[in-house]
């Protein structure tokens, strides 16, 4: 009976239900007793006795096994009416006993089974909602990436007008407007950078991209952007580097720069009084790695010990309330965790609430040149010399080179770089080709790319060395790369080289390079006609950021504001790289060209599994992509390339097809600039080929191809403002000439038609009258 309690117990807990056949044995079972009790045949005291000592192994049996325990109280309680009961009784309880055993088990088993079935059906619940999270998660981190990329495409957009604006106008308050649309939108923009790399490290797609580094560059770069935040806030900013540490390092220098930054960042935002202290130190791991210890130390408002966990939870900041006014989005520290976790390190924090935080990590590097940082204090002064503008050194209309690349975006930028230097230029695009070249022709330098399909730098070297009719055997070769490693200058020189030169191309180092290395007799000095008093202006300037010249037509203003909003392309970054905004237009064009010939090439030989030809053709890409400002595409095939020289085949197979996607998206990102580019691409070239024939162009009728969008339209009236206020009438007549390849609404033509005839009178009246409204 006591039994049948238990079992109905754990019946009603787990099921919240009774069988109808419980409460019938249950019934019966009772019936038992009290005919027991009232039997004159036996004691009744005998049988409280049986129930009084099983009522232990009952709730032993609760615990343990079922079948064992109740086959243990089975013969118990045999034993028991055995002994103290008549034969007649002896029987009667036997078949009771046996029957309970019977129903006991089969319920107990039953139990159990149901209680297995909920136990199942709880775990797939489990399993089916932590999908459901999963899920969940991701397309939240899909959702943000997404987001992230569409918003920055327009700020990017607004931030390269707005410098636009800032190099034109001359009011100043307009300047002051536009200066603080520059401080708020690049404030928007790193806000929604850090959800990008935020959502990047949740999704698992964050990768990290090793190589070659100059940690007082890096340092340098850190200082120069943070200064200005500290003086700000009346903070100082200070700077102790350990002399002896190795300068050339190698790692993945903008994540940890990133760090960095968002480690100093936090504290000045934090830091109402003191200063902020910027630490970098090291500990010798081995002949070949060290670790790099950074650390930043405020005094600021601390973080209570309790809240130093909150730190790192994405989108929450610390005494929130009391710091409403701090900008930022609270995953600053959280991108730091993770970027570390990436990399092999990790965030540590000590803090004093009310006095100041001090937050640290150590991260291994390899060394690449044991050359200590030294003086840190004299290599900023040196690095922070101004450049000045670009003029050509020297001119040298004798002399003639050849250049050797398999991309053709490489050798028009080395075309555009020399234009102005009258340098004799000729290109190939192979090796096999080069042979022939300089069996015909004697060359004053050669430049040859390293990397190549078929016929690689080095062994296109070593063919030429051993052609027997070579006429440029004396030519000095330089080596082109975009591996610059350490150790570089070396491989090269054995191999027979004289120099290297690193890709993007600087256009300084080039030209120093051919006054090394041609004939001194072929070089005519360019002296440099500004005057005195302008190269101080120059230099007691702040240095300038690449842009479209002052004097820019208005055509190359709007193919540069054009790039600044092109999503995936730094547009200050590929001007740099390219020198000017023409060699740009070419690269631009070029690499529009190619983009399907080139993403089919790596997936042919991804699919072939021949690493070594999808090594060069990636490493091509990254070389391209670098220099038109694509850096996000660039740093991706070069995460690849290294993949490629170390066979890491899983890795190639798992993340092309994203590199290919990324790189097939600029044919739709680039199609704008690249519409803009093709006339001028087109007129370099037969400029470069000396083709250009005026009078058939003449007669080729030219269609309008260029949309004409609404930020067309405001930098053309914008220009034509400018023009009218100076009464340029040619240069309003020039600005509508070049309209004429844009598909002009019906509209506005007869608007541009009445500025024209404006200006053909040269009637400053009408001009006014006619813009005024716009």
């Amino acid at each position: 009976m006591i039994y049948l309690l238990c079992r109905l117990k754990k019946k009603i807990l787990h099921d919240n239900s009774v069988p109808f056949v419980y409460i019938f044995i249950f019934v019966l079972y009772t019936f038992d007793i009290i005919f027991n009790l009232l039997s004159l045949h036996d004691s009744p005291y005998t049988m409280f006795l049986c129930y009084l000592v099983i009522i232990p192994v009952i709730f032993i049996e609760r615990r343990r096994n079922l079948t064992l325990m109740n086959l243990i109280w089975w013969i118990f309680a045999l034993v028991l009416s055995f002994l103290f009961k008549t034969k007649y009784f002896f029987l009667m309880d036997l078949m009771n006993t046996t029957i309970a055993f019977v129903i006991g088990t089969i319920i107990g088993n039953t139990t159990r089974n149901s209680q297995l079935r909920y136990m199942d059906m709880k775990s797939h619940k489990m399993d089916k909602d932590l999908e459901v999270m999963k899920a969940k998660n991701e397309a939240k981190s899909t959702f943000l990436a997404n987001m992230s990329h569409e918003i920055r495409t327009p700020i990017n957009a607004m931030l390269g007008l707005n410098e636009m604006i800032i190099r034109e106008s001359t009011e100043k308050n307009i300047l002051h407007y536009a200066e603080d649309v520059k401080v708020s939108g690049k404030t928007l923009l790193s806000l929604v950078n850090d959800i990008l790399d935020f959502s990047k490290i949740e999704a698992n797609r964050m990768d990290i991209i090793n190589g070659v580094y100059s940690l007082d560059a890096m340092i340098n770069d850190l200082m120069n952007m943070l200064t200005p935040r500290a003086r700000a806030k009346n903070l100082e900013l200070n700077l102790i580097v350990d002399p002896t540490i190795p300068n050339s390092l190698y790692g993945d220098e903008i994540r940890i720069k990133q760090c960095i930054m968002n480690m100093l960042t936090n504290g000045i935002k934090y830091t109402n009084e003191g200063s902020v202290t910027f630490k970098v130190g090291w500990d010798s791991i081995s002949e070949k790695s060290i670790l790099l210890k950074i650390e930043v130390t405020d005094t600021g408002i601390g973080i209570k010990e309790e809240d130093i966990p909150k730190l790192f939870t994405a989108f929450r900041r610390i005494d929130e309330p009391q710091h409403r006014t701090v900008e930022g989005t609270g995953l600053g520290m959280s991108i730091v965790m993770g970027l570390l976790e990436k990399m092999g390190s990790t965030l540590y924090v000590k803090s004093e609430y009310g006095k100041g935080s001090r937050f640290w990590f150590n991260l291994q590097q390899e060394i690449t040149s044991p050359l200590p940082i030294g003086n840190f204090q004299a290599r900023i002064a040196t690095l922070n010399e101004v450049q000045p503008k670009y003029r050509e050194t020297f001119h040298a209309p004798d002399a003639s080179i050849l250049v050797i690349d398999d991309m053709k975006i490489n050798l028009s930028v080395i075309q555009g770089l020399l234009k102005k230097t009258q340098i004799k230029i000729d290109c190939v695009l192979s090796g096999e080709e080069a042979l022939e070249k300089v069996k015909k022709n004697v060359y004053d330098v050669i430049f040859i790319d390293h990397r190549m399909p078929v016929m690689d730098g080095i062994e296109t070297l070593h063919a030429m060395q051993r052609l027997p009719h070579n006429a440029s055997w004396k030519a000095p070769c330089i080596a082109l790369t975009a591996n610059a490693i350490a150790g570089a200058r070396e491989l090269y020189l054995q191999e027979g080289f004289v120099d290297y030169l690193s890709k993007p191309v600087d256009y300084a180092k080039l030209e120093s390079l051919l006054v090394s290395y041609i004939d001194k007799a072929k070089i005519q000095k360019v002296e440099d006609s500004s005057s005195v008093e302008e190269e101080k202006q120059e230099s007691s300037s702040e240095p300038q950021e690449y842009s479209v010249a002052d004097n820019a037509s208005i055509a190359d203003r709007i193919f540069f504001a054009n790039c600044c909003k092109t999503a995936g392309m730094d547009a200050r970054a590929a001007i740099a790289n390219c020198g000017d905004i023409d060699v740009l237009k070419t690269a631009v064009a070029e690499y529009y060209r190619t983009i399907e010939e080139k993403s089919n090439l790596i997936e042919l030989y991804k699919n072939r599994q021949d690493w070594k030809n999808y090594t060069i053709q990636v490493h091509a890409l990254k070389s391209s992509s670098r220099l038109i400002g694509a850096t996000e595409l660039s740093r991706f095939a070069a995460f690849l390339e290294q993949c490629g020289d170390k066979k890491l085949v899983n890795e190639i197979e798992n993340k092309t097809s994203d590199l290919l996607k990324l790189y097939r998206s600029y044919k739709l990102n680039l199609k704008l600039i690249a519409d803009m580019a093709g006339d001028a691409d087109l007129e370099f070239q037969k400029e470069e080929s000396g083709k250009t024939d005026f009078a058939e162009e003449k007669e080729i009728p030219q269609e309008p191809t260029r949309e004409f969008d609404g930020e067309t339209y405001k930098a053309v009236i914008e220009a034509l403002k400018e023009y009218a206020q100076s009464a340029d009438f040619d240069s309003i007549k020039n600005v509508i000439g070049e309209l004429k390849t844009y598909k002009i609404p019906e509209s506005k033509k007869n608007f541009f038609a009445e500025i024209l005839e404006a200006a053909n009178k040269e009637s400053l009246d009408s001009l006014s009258n006619i813009l005024i409204d716009e």
